[in-house]
């Protein structure tokens, strides 16, 4: 295991460290410019394992910059896609979003999506106080969010379809 800054890009010594170990695979977590330097640089030391990551990796900004360094990379995300929405809501929510915003919608606006509906959802049937919103939410059971179906645990995690998809040739191809 090996953990790094925010905003770190040069990741060559624990590549080195890592390279010792032979590894099958690598589970690499990180932001914007941690996500499009670190498979280049993992690929550079002669690294062939697995990428595995989640959702942030398949990102057409990640993907543009980390090239062909991505190529096989395994990366768990939710089903929400707007190039292929699965649902009529998500249909309507990526049409929405490209036409106000004149790009796609993607896996951060999906969410920030339905964490608003789910307020908004709270509020309507709790109240306005922190606690009726807080309440409300807990209590969601199923949800039909752009995402997929979303419930709440009472602990406040929430349960939602993932999917894994695979990057090849700089394309998102789902795992079926």
């Amino acid at each position: 295991e090996e953990v790094f800054e925010k905003g770190t890009t040069d990741f060559r010594s624990i590549l080195a460290k890592l390279k010792k170990s032979k590894p099958d695979g690598l589970y690499i977590l990180g932001y914007d410019n941690n996500l499009g330097v670190l498979p280049k640089q993992i690929r550079e030391a002669g690294i062939k394992a697995v990428i595995l990551s989640i959702g942030t990796i398949g990102q057409p900004n990640i993907i543009a910059q980390a090239g062909q360094s991505l190529d096989g990379t395994y990366f768990s995300t939710t089903e929400f896609s707007a190039e292929t929405p699965r649902t009529d809501q998500a249909k309507r929510f990526a049409a929405s979003y490209d036409a106000a915003y004149k790009s796609p919608a993607n896996y951060f606006s999906s969410f920030a999506y339905d964490s608003i509906s789910l307020i908004t959802e709270s509020i309507k049937t709790n109240g306005y106080s922190a606690e009726a919103i807080r309440e409300g939410i807990l209590n969601i059971t199923a949800y039909h969010g752009v995402t997929g179906m979303i419930s709440m645990k009472t602990n406040g995690d929430a349960d939602f379809p993932m999917v894994v998809k695979k990057i090849q040739n700089g394309k998102i191809e789902e795992i079926q």
